[in-house]
């Protein structure tokens, strides 16, 4: 395998490319192969809560500069397993590297035609996106995200895992990757039972995150207007973040996430909703799910 082009002379391609019109799109047609290093994060913490993580450096970005980050939070099947395992959710099940290689070599195009979930007005709306401003990246932060279900009381859980987050995996991630330590270069996001669990780690250390993205969040309708309420009154300490909900067609917990979004736009709180055809599976994950997540925080993380 050839080692990837620098961001510099790919983003020269890429405007030489469309000044060129090499294909319909306007891309160049020879798409950069990226590479990408894995840190195993082995830290100080509990087996209730959480104690490792996997942190994804693309090998496109510059190491001697700091980069924006994202944190993301797996779902329940994952907490199910080891953390060992539990870890690599993101890569495996939800192809995220996958996700940063399409956004890092447009055009976007569809992994499945046959699914229809990236639809050809959203493929055209991310192409024309990236065209006229290209993905900058991400450091990829994967932690263990523990099941707060079946529990007594979930609270205790979700103040302990706000806290490693805080005390041990962000500064760890800062001293061993190209991380920026400034807090409005970091992002969070969780999938499912993770985007319950995002939420709750929002509420409690909302100064350490920039950005927000919650995917077909696992929640019920009454917990969306609370959730709201909650987060109005967090932003009007902490400062307004950029907020988006990724629902779909068919997920379980569609109507609870477009009630989020209904119930933060009601309270003057900026929401983005995302509703593409699809269930709630890793497929539509890979599909599209990592896909805008990553699109999404790379905007405001940049900003």
């Amino acid at each position: 395998m050839p080692p990837p082009l620098p961001r510099r002379r790919f983003l020269s391609l890429l405007a030489a490319g469309a000044a060129a019109g090499a294909t319909r799109s306007g891309w160049a047609s020879t798409a950069p192969e990226l590479g990408f290093k894995r840190v195993d994060l082995n830290l100080a913490g509990s087996e209730e809560v959480a104690r490792r993580a996997l942190m994804i450096v693309p090998e496109d970005l510059d190491p001697g500069q700091r980069h924006p980050a994202v944190v993301l939070l797996h779902g329940y099947a994952h907490a199910l397993k080891p953390e060992r395992v539990a870890i690599h959710a993101w890569e495996d099940s939800f192809a995220v590297t996958e996700a940063y290689e399409r956004l890092c070599a447009p055009p976007v195009e569809p992994l499945n035609r046959r699914s229809a979930y990236l639809s050809a007005r959203r493929q055209d709306e991310l192409n024309q996106s990236l065209l006229s401003d290209p993905f900058r990246g991400l450091v990829l932060v994967c932690p263990y995200t523990p099941n707060p279900y079946f529990q007594r009381q979930s609270g205790p859980l979700f103040r302990l895992y706000a806290q490693w987050l805080e005390q041990e995996l962000i500064p760890a991630v800062c001293h061993r990757g190209p991380v920026a330590v400034d807090a409005k270069r970091i992002g969070l996001t969780g999938v499912s039972m993770g985007g319950h669990v995002a939420l709750e780690v929002f509420l409690r250390r909302p100064e350490l995150f920039r950005s927000f993205c919650g995917i077909q969040i696992a929640i019920n309708r009454r917990q969306a207007w609370t959730y709201a309420r909650r987060l109005k009154g967090v932003l009007s300490r902490v400062g307004p973040r950029p907020f988006e909900v990724i629902t779909s067609s068919n997920d379980y917990y569609r109507y609870a996430n477009e009630s989020l979004h209904q119930a933060l736009r009601s309270g003057n709180v900026p929401s983005r909703l995302l509703r593409p055809r699809g269930p709630h599976t890793p497929a539509w994950m890979r599909e599209i799910g990592a896909l805008e997540a990553l699109l999404f925080h790379d905007r405001h993380l940049h900003g």
